[in-house]
């Protein structure tokens, strides 16, 4: 459906497509067809970073946090999510990625692109609304998790 006035992602503030499964997200507003609603951009950003960074830290490499986050069982192309990201980050899929705030923006970037397609992700969630994001994270500027 992609990221864009008018798609479900858009109206639900939820680049990163999480499913409503009952957690307390900070900005969560309520769930709309199985998928989180946020009050606002930056709150989708924030849950999507986070959210990415507890998989990595569950599963460790590209290759299998992303296959837990983007499972070819939901129609995914997981095998392209995975090139995606290593292409943003210059990482290998056996590469367990860093935790910092250069490599989650880029992560973050990546994962809104393959959710939401490229074009509709570049051009409706700006650099600014992933730092604002990110801000709310362990990852704002400057900072290590």
């Amino acid at each position: 459906e992609g990221f864009a006035p008018g798609t479900r992602a858009w109206r639900n503030n939820n680049p990163g497509n999480i499913r409503y499964d009952g957690e307390t997200w900070k900005g969560l507003a309520g769930s709309n067809y199985g998928f989180n609603v946020f009050v606002d951009l930056q709150y989708g950003v924030r849950a999507a970073v986070i959210n990415i960074s507890n998989l990595i830290k569950a599963f460790g490499s590209i290759q299998a946090y992303v296959t837990a986050y983007a499972p070819p069982s939901d129609g995914n192309n997981t095998q392209a999510y995975i090139a995606a990201i290593c292409a943003a980050t210059g990482l290998q899929p056996i590469d367990v990625p860093p935790l910092n705030h250069d490599m989650m923006k880029a992560i973050a970037r990546a994962h809104f692109e393959q959710e939401n397609g490229k074009v509709l992700a570049d051009q409706y969630i700006s650099d600014a609304d992933l730092e604002a994001g990110l801000s709310l994270t362990p990852y704002g500027a400057g900072l290590l998790a």
